[in-house]
């Protein structure tokens, strides 16, 4: 009786283990292939969303095809054509940052138009980086390429992330300055104020996350075993219930929730206008910044600008293909004198959205002269 109640034993443990066994491994085969099962199951602190966009050596940064509103060469499409009539070239303006791929500017203009519009817009970047997306685009042999420069930033990021890929095409002297302002004070460590609005809004994040064992064969368990994450994310959804369902904002109301933190002291770096007409946060600090041509590196940024412009000009005509250039003005060129005119007393920021303005239309002409 003894034996036979230890042979069950005995075999009750084998089935069990081996059920184990094998949940673990098929667990381990879905999560290789199937991002849903691989998120479920992996401990949560070593869980990482997949980043939008990837480190390149060439450009700086690239689109991340494993984005799951990216297509296999890492921009935002559904997939890769075969040979599509129009290629977009561009910073988030193109990429459609904050907006859905279907609202998009070249997904617009694809459906207005009854054509083909491959977005190959890649966030925070500039000229350069346009520029040599602009040879990967020729090879899809398009009608047409459209590169949409913005004012917003183009000269800063190319004064500051190209520079030293054109350096025996700038000014010696020119380029001492600029490298000699960047060490000074690099464009991010400002950017970090002027986005926050003057808030504090950059603390140092703290990891609340633990492991459910400092030691020992449970946290051992908790790092290695895709079923031991099933089990954790079973109870998770158990005790805490599904992810709760978030209206998104109207307009109106991401624009109330933003205008009501600035302080009116803040007025000369980000400052909300809403006339009835027109609800918006003019970025005036940031803007003058970036267009202040006192800064040598705004001034190297509209030459490199300029020599990109003229460059794929020369290739485009070589190879046959149509080329068109965009310079897209900011919200606060694009507003400024209704705004001066609706409301805006604050000196500095009055000041700051003429001084936009007449840079932006400098700026404009000066690109404008090399376009032909």
């Amino acid at each position: 009786m003894k034996t036979t109640a230890l042979r069950n034993l005995v075999a009750g443990v084998v089935l069990v283990t081996i059920s184990l066994l094998g949940t673990e491994v098929l667990l381990r085969g879905l999560s290789a292939f199937v991002r849903s099962v691989d998120a479920i199951t992996a401990p949560p602190w070593m869980t990482q969303p997949v980043s939008r966009n990837i480190p390149d050596p060439e450009t700086g940064r690239r689109g991340n095809p494993d984005y799951w509103d990216h297509d296999a060469l890492g921009y935002r499409n559904e997939s890769p054509p075969a040979s599509p009539d129009v290629v977009a070239i561009g910073d988030s303006f193109t990429y459609g940052y904050g907006v859905s791929r279907d609202e998009a500017w070249p997904a617009v203009l694809g459906r207005i138009s009854g054509t083909s519009v491959y977005n190959m817009g890649v966030d925070a970047t500039g000229p350069m980086s346009y520029y040599r997306r602009f040879g990967d685009a020729m090879i899809l042999n398009p009608k047409l390429i459209i590169v949409a420069f913005w004012f917003g930033n183009d000269l800063v990021w190319s004064g500051k992330h190209d520079i030293a890929a054109i350096t025996d095409q700038l000014d010696s002297t020119l380029r001492k300055e600029v490298l000699n302002r960047e060490r000074q004070q690099p464009f991010t460590a400002e950017w970090r104020v002027y986005e926050s609005c003057g808030r504090a809004k950059y603390k140092e994040a703290k990891n609340n996350v633990k492991s459910d064992a400092d030691d020992g064969l449970r946290h051992w368990f908790s790092n290695h075993s895709r079923l031991y994450g099933l089990l954790r994310s079973s109870k998770d959804f158990v005790l805490q219930g599904p992810p709760a369902t978030i209206e998104p904002l109207t307009p109106r109301e991401e624009f109330t929730n933003e205008s009501s933190s600035i302080a009116s002291e803040d007025y000369s770096i980000c400052y909300p206008f809403s006339d009835g007409e027109i609800a918006t946060v003019f970025y005036n600090g940031w803007r003058r910044r970036t267009l202040d041509d006192s800064d040598p590196r705004v001034t190297a940024g509209l030459e490199i600008m300029g020599m990109v412009i003229e460059t794929m000009q020369s290739e485009a005509r070589v190879s046959n293909t149509k080329l068109l250039v965009v310079l897209l003005p900011t919200k606060e060129r694009t507003y400024w004198q209704h705004a001066l005119n609706h409301g805006i007393s604050h000196p500095a920021a009055r000041e700051q959205l003429r001084f936009i303005n007449d840079r932006e239309q400098r700026y404009t002409d000066s690109i404008e002269s090399v376009l032909h």
